[in-house]
């Protein structure tokens, strides 16, 4: 049996997550006392699990190829891919590439 990319594999039921400006928005939650200190910290911490579960099911949907590259034309070790608008590539192993700089 062949596995179909799903175009819209990754994309979020709750909606479009910008995770940069959700975390911006509740930093700035006041802190003037316990209760709003508390549900400042809940909120970071909500956001901090969302991005953590995205994050991690991203990755394991990169590794088994079930996200199209951004740029497949290019080879598999430079794709790019997104998967609930985060963005993922392999990490490129650059062994002595500072080696001419160092004594």
């Amino acid at each position: 049996m062949s596995e179909v990319v799903n175009p819209l594999y990754g994309l979020d039921p709750k909606g479009i997550r910008d995770w940069n400006e959700e975390y911006n928005v509740v930093k700035d939650f006041p802190m003037n006392n316990t209760a709003a200190r508390a549900q400042r910290d809940r909120a970071i911490q909500k956001i901090y699990n969302d991005f953590l579960i995205a994050a991690t099911e991203g990755a394991i949907a990169m590794v088994k190829g079930n996200l199209t590259a951004l740029n497949p034309n290019e080879p598999l070790k430079s794709q790019v891919y997104v998967y609930n608008y985060i963005f993922f590539s392999y990490a490129i192993d650059v062994m002595d590439s500072f080696k001419d700089l160092t004594s």
